[in-house]
């Protein structure tokens, strides 16, 4: 079973601060096997200066225009 989601969330550096910028993200869980732990990858899709932008981007994605 997979699952595949996108969100909006505020990029943070190396070391977990806040940056001023905003990103879309994808993540995916994966169970194989009942009983095993799921399998979770996030990856950023896109980067924005505010998150009125990133908003946008998002709606447009899904389909929400």
């Amino acid at each position: 079973m997979k699952t595949t989601y996108q969100y909006i969330d505020q990029i943070k550096d190396q070391y977990g601060n806040l940056l001023s910028s905003w990103g879309v993200y994808e993540k995916t869980i994966t169970l194989e096997n009942i009983g095993e732990k799921p399998i979770m990858s996030v990856k950023i899709l896109k980067q924005f200066e505010s998150v009125k932008e990133a908003q946008k981007y998002l709606d447009k994605l899904l389909g929400n225009e």
